[in-house]
């Protein structure tokens, strides 16, 4: 206790704890553990895939839905991120943190209209 892990043996673990993980039945948690898997291994699509999994089981676990639409809005589906954020809006816990993230998504949203947007400029 107390010791600090070289990276060696650190790496060690954090390939330990992936391969258990991916043994796990399905559970909630199991989900959970392989949606931040699949996200630390720079699989987004992996990711929504098991934060999916594990809200159709347990709709109200509010730290899938904000995994899943922080992934959503960083692949630029803006539209599909709204949707998740929106659901996290009534989450007392979180609501300052969460109430920032949708306001930055608006702008993004925005944004990518204007973008998007055909110009009049002939």
């Amino acid at each position: 206790i107390g010791e600090s892990l070289d990276d060696e043996s650190a790496l060690r673990l954090i390939v330990e704890r992936a391969t258990s993980v991916l043994k796990l039945p399905d559970s909630v948690a199991s989900h959970l553990d392989r949606g931040r898997l699949a996200e630390l291994q720079s699989q987004p699509d992996a990711a929504i895939k098991q934060y999916r999994l594990a809200l159709s089981e347990q709709p109200w676990e509010n730290g899938a839905r904000l995994r899943l639409a922080r992934i959503l809005r960083r692949q630029g589906r803006l539209a599909e991120a709204e949707t998740e954020y929106s659901l996290l809006s009534h989450d007392p816990a979180n609501r300052r943190q969460i109430e920032e993230e949708i306001a930055g998504l608006q702008l993004e949203i925005r944004r990518s209209r204007k973008e998007a947007a055909p110009t009049n400029d002939r």
